[in-house]
């Protein structure tokens, strides 16, 4: 270890630079010592260190004194600057923590027409299944409700279908309008097929047809005609 000749912080041994003053350190080959044996910098004339304890004991030869530093050893960290807060307006008012309003939540109910909800329920019917057991060996069913239906591998579709890697994201539309069921591809990759024949416009599902897509096969189940109409 080597110290630095300007702070007296110790640093490495191949040490260029003070960690602590950023004070160039000189190599071993370039190192001057005084005659009390402090470290000098090449360009220096007189020992500092020397003259301060010159200084502080009245003078007197340099060779017959030791350094002694009473101050507190300087600390190899580096320094922090201390942030003042500065208090405007009457500092004899104590400050108060400001008080956080909590909201109190209301729960509105709202009265139902008895005229729309059965409207809402009527057009939200139940009216066919898509029952496959390709995706799951124990079955897997998705219910078909009035209006319209998209199929696809994208989680925003109607008919999500999980782990199919040639089901496009958007892949077809299951459309049910006045007691018919209209199926047709939504310009996907690999194309849709209803009882092995491939959708290349909108047709007409009959019950219990079989539909692929991607690699996923599914079949179509009707409620019954009196639950419909």
């Amino acid at each position: 270890m080597v110290k630095c000749p300007k702070c007296k912080a110790t640093n490495p041994d191949n040490a260029n630079f003070c960690k602590n003053c950023r004070s160039p350190i000189p190599k071993s080959e370039d190192k001057i010592r005084c005659p009390n044996g402090h470290i000098m910098d090449p360009s220096w004339t007189e020992c500092p260190i020397c003259q301060a304890a010159n200084k502080a004991d009245g003078g007197g030869s340099s060779q017959s004194q030791k350094t002694v530093f009473e101050a507190n050893p300087i600390s190899n960290e580096p320094k922090r600057t201390i942030r003042k807060t500065a208090l405007e307006g009457n500092i004899d008012q104590p400050h108060e923590p400001k008080k956080i309003q909590k909201r109190a939540r209301k729960t509105v109910v709202q009265s139902i027409n008895e005229d729309d909800n059965n409207s809402q329920a009527e057009q939200n019917r139940l009216v066919a299944f898509l029952v496959s057991f390709s995706l799951d060996p124990s079955g897997q069913f998705f219910p078909i409700r009035e209006g319209r239906h998209s199929i696809g591998c994208d989680e925003s579709s109607d008919i999500y279908i999980k782990n199919d890697d040639k089901m496009s994201r958007q892949h077809a539309i299951l459309l049910y309008r006045r007691g018919k069921f209209l199926f047709g591809d939504n310009l996907s990759t690999n194309g849709s097929f209803v009882n092995g024949e491939e959708v290349m416009d909108k047709v007409e599902l009959n019950n219990y047809d079989t539909i692929s897509m991607g690699n996923s096969e599914f079949r179509f189940i009707m409620v019954d005609d009196s639950v419909q109409d």
